[in-house]
């Protein structure tokens, strides 16, 4: 992701998840996001800013 990009939010990633069979649960956010991942769905990664970590999911 480039700056200035704008991150995937949830109403950009829940249709196309729900499309490959996954329904994305609150409660299980973690397993879901793995699972997206893992068909190619999204991508995240671990940046740093000056001040913390932070994670950032792309769409792709």
């Amino acid at each position: 992701m480039e700056n200035g990009q704008k991150g995937s939010t949830q109403e950009e990633i829940r249709p196309r998840a729900e499309k490959v069979g996954i329904y994305i649960s609150d409660s299980r956010i973690s397993e879901n996001l793995r699972e997206l991942e893992a068909l190619g769905v999204v991508r995240s990664a671990l940046c740093q800013s000056t001040e913390r970590w932070y994670s950032v999911l792309e769409v792709t």
